[in-house]
Order: C-alpha cells, then structure tokens, then sequence
C-alpha cells in the first residue's frame, strides 16, 4: 500500500536511515531534518508504512517555490517510486499561489532530469561548477568586508557577471533570486567582499558539508581570482574541506582556473523551471 504523508519529528531516525549511503554518505539531510520539518512542504511516500522517497517544497521570494530533498531510497530506486513521488508533489503544489516552480541538479543526475522533463520543467540555468579540495593558503592583498548593502548591490548589477548568471544567488545547490532583502541579510551577516579592482564576491558557508559556497562573484578577471584564492583562505580559516563556485561567466570561470579550481566531475548545475500556466481569461499583464 503506497501513501503520501507529511515527514514527522518521529519519522528522524528512518529519514537518515534512507538518507545515509545518498552522496557516498555526506547527505546534509541529517543536518537539516528539524529544520525542514519545522518549515514544514516537507512530504514523504511509504510503502507499507515504510518512507521509501522524500520531497520538499520552499518559499523563496518573488513566488518561487523551490524543490529540494528530492530522495529514493536505495533499495527501491529504478521501480517507479521516484516517479510517484514526484507526481504527488506536483498534485501538493498545484493549488499554491506560486510564479514558477524551481529545482537544481547536476548534469549526471540523469534520473531526476528525466522526472523533471515529465512534469514540464525547462533549463532555465545552465552553470560549470569548480571546486577545489586541496586548499592551502594563499597570499592575497587588496581585499576587504563590503558592509553597505546599496553599495554591493549597485557592484552586482555594475557585472557582467549579474545578467549571465540569469541574477542568481548560488548558495551550494540553492538558487535564489537577487533581491535587495537578500542581498542586505547576506551583507549583515558578513559574506560580501571587495577587491580594489572592484569586483565583488559573496561566500556562503555550509557547514553540513564543510565547504565554502561563492553564492556570487563578478568583475575584471584580475579581481575575481584574487578574491577566489581568499576564499580559500577563508574556508581553511572555518576548517572546512572545499570552495566551490557554479557561474555561467567565461571570465569567472577562467578566474577561478587561474585560481586553481577544476570542473566537477558530475557536470554541469542546471537549475530548471516550470512556470504557472495562465487560468482561462486571465490577461497579460503587460498587455
């Protein structure tokens, strides 16, 4: 007997169970269960009373609702659970009052592009993603905190960087919109930096996975591989394990393989969208 359910706090300990050998075992499920429990778009299918896949739904601004969590568990993955999941998903967001719907995922995860494409999703994104794991200290000037929030803003929209990377904020495998809000809580909370040059960078810590995210870098190249190698600084500083960076930009990518980044492995970011179709009679609202 299949059923659709809310994921429960009592429902922990067989969520990391199912979540344990996902990503070679460095899932952040773990990490994030009370959380998305609290926040609640937090759905599961059990077979038999068993929770053999798991979706989440998340509020960004702009009404963009945001997928994540998307899991099969292992031992019933390739027999039509996945797909089933996403079908009850599609059926819990149908009557929200959501613009487009959003997910992100790598050019490997062929399954999850195969769901993706049967519900109606589209590439909205396209991003390399670099990393480096072998971080050491670099030695690197010219560089400082940016704390004004309308100063980061107006360095943003000033890159080439803001347009190409179809103004996302990249926090690991989470797109957000740039919005003004977001910008100023990220600003507080100490993640913009300037280099001289004027190019600018925002580092996202994760902790889960021990890495430091670049959520947004642009500028001059010169400048944005000098504030990649500080990045590495600042990771090593945390005692995290990894920097990474997804962008759509040449200059960004060719600064952060000047810097000492590599492509991943499993491609390509693709962050994919489907938008709200129009109800009968409902206008244009640019016409």
């Amino acid at each position: 007997m299949l059923e659709v359910d809310r994921v429960r706090p009592e429902d922990k300990e067989e969520v990391l169970e199912l979540s344990k050998e996902i990503w070679g075992g460095h899932d952040y499920l773990p990490q994030v269960f009370d959380e998305w429990v609290n926040d609640g778009g937090f759905y599961c299918l059990r077979k038999d009373g068993k929770i053999i896949a798991l979706d989440k739904y998340t509020w960004h601004e702009n009404r963009i609702l945001w997928l994540e969590g998307y899991r099969v568990h292992p031992k019933y993955q390739g027999k039509g659970y996945g797909w089933k999941m996403a079908q009850a998903m599609g059926r819990i967001i149908e009557g929200l009052d959501w613009k487009a719907v959003r997910f992100m995922t790598a050019e490997a995860n062929e399954a999850s592009i195969h769901i993706g494409r049967k519900l109606g999703f589209q590439p909205f994104a396209y991003y390399t993603y670099l990393y480096a794991d072998e971080l050491e200290m670099q030695d690197v000037n010219g560089i400082a905190p940016l704390k004004e929030p309308k100063r980061a803003m107006e360095l943003m929209h000033s890159t080439a960087e803001y347009g190409t990377n179809r103004r996302q904020y990249l926090a690991m495998w989470t797109a957000y919109d740039i919005t003004e809000s977001l910008v100023k809580s990220e600003v507080e909370n100490g993640r913009c930096f300037i280099h001289e040059s004027g190019a600018i960078a925002f580092f996202y810590p994760y902790e889960p996975t021990k890495t430091m995210s670049i959520a947004f870098i642009g500028g001059n190249t010169d400048g944005m591989r000098a504030l990649i190698k500080y990045g590495m600084n600042l990771a090593l500083d945390r005692g995290y394990r990894r920097l990474t960076v997804k962008s759509a930009s040449e200059s960004a990518i060719k600064a952060a393989k000047d810097a000492g980044m590599k492509e991943s492995e499993i491609g390509m970011a693709i962050v994919w969208e489907k938008k709200k179709k129009k109800e009968k009679g409902e206008k244009n609202a640019l016409s």
